[in-house]
C-alpha cells in the first residue's frame, strides 16, 4: 500500500514526506480541541449562573431561575466581548476551563446590559406594573 501511495505520488510530482507532515499537524490539532468532559462543561455552566445572577443584581431586574442566569451569562459573555473588541479593551480576569477561557468581567457587565435591554423591552410592551 506504502509503494502504490509513493507511486501515486512520483507521478503527480508531489513528495510523499510534505502530506505526511501535513497529517500530523491535522493530528496535533484534533488533539487540542477536544471535547469538554462532564465536570468541566458543569463548571463552566455553574460559572455562566453566578455572572448571570451577579449581571440581573446590577441591573436591578430578575429574568427569571437558575436555568435563566446561565443563559444570560452566556449571552452576556458574548455581548460583553463584542463590546471589549468593538471599543479596543483588553480582557479583563478570564477564566479557563479545561482550555476554554470565559470572561469574567466581559461577562457580568454583558449580563448587566442584556438584562437592562430586556428589561426595557418588557416594559414597554407590558407597561408599567403597579
Amino acid at each position: 500500500m506504502a509503494h502504490f501511495r509513493e507511486s501515486q505520488n512520483q507521478r503527480a510530482g508531489t513528495n510523499i514526506a510534505s502530506s505526511e507532515e501535513g497529517w500530523n499537524m491535522c493530528e496535533s490539532l484534533h488533539l487540542k480541541t477536544s471535547a469538554m468532559t462532564l465536570i468541566g462543561f458543569l463548571v463552566l455552566l455553574l460559572i455562566a449562573a453566578i455572572c448571570g445572577g451577579i449581571g440581573q443584581s446590577l441591573a436591578g431586574y430578575d429574568l427569571g431561575g437558575c436555568l435563566v442566569s446561565i443563559i444570560v451569562g452566556f449571552i452576556g459573555a458574548y455581548l460583553g466581548m463584542w463590546l471589549a473588541h468593538k471599543m479596543g479593551l483588553p480582557e479583563f480576569f478570564t477564566i479557563s476551563i479545561e482550555g476554554k477561557p470565559f470572561p469574567i468581567v466581559w461577562s457580568v457587565i454583558g449580563s448587566a446590559i442584556f438584562t437592562l435591554i430586556v428589561a426595557l423591552i418588557r416594559r414597554a410592551v407590558a407597561g408599567p406594573q403597579y
